[in-house]
């Protein structure tokens, strides 16, 4: 994977409508185009196969430079570096991810 500081990559699971609908929002509000988007069924997607669990329920990751976070960090993070007004959902981040990931998982198995 080559480094790229400008533009973090979010990796979704090419087969859920619910992550083709994330992805979909995040385009149309993406303006200064901070996101590339790779399946998980893709070429650049399937070298991450290692580090995710994937299930039935498919989750959201996202590539920042080395680091790389799943589920609500993934999700939360994404709507920080979206900008205002989506910034402000990254307060969520101080429920405990024990928390925000059973919930994440709730709406993932009944999407």
């Amino acid at each position: 994977m080559q480094k790229n500081d400008t533009q973090a990559i979010i990796l979704f699971d090419g087969d859920c409508m619910m992550c083709d609908a994330f992805v979909n929002f995040i385009k149309k509000r993406d303006h200064n185009k901070k996101f590339k988007f790779e399946p998980y069924q893709g070429p650049f997607g399937k070298q991450f196969h290692h580090l995710f669990v994937m299930d039935e329920n498919g989750t959201v990751g996202l590539v920042l430079g080395e680091k790389i976070l799943i589920k609500s960090d993934a999700a939360l993070t994404v709507m920080k570096i979206l900008g205002k007004p989506w910034s402000t959902l990254y307060l969520l981040i101080y429920i405990p991810k024990f928390i925000r990931d059973s919930i994440y998982n709730f709406i993932a198995k009944h999407r």
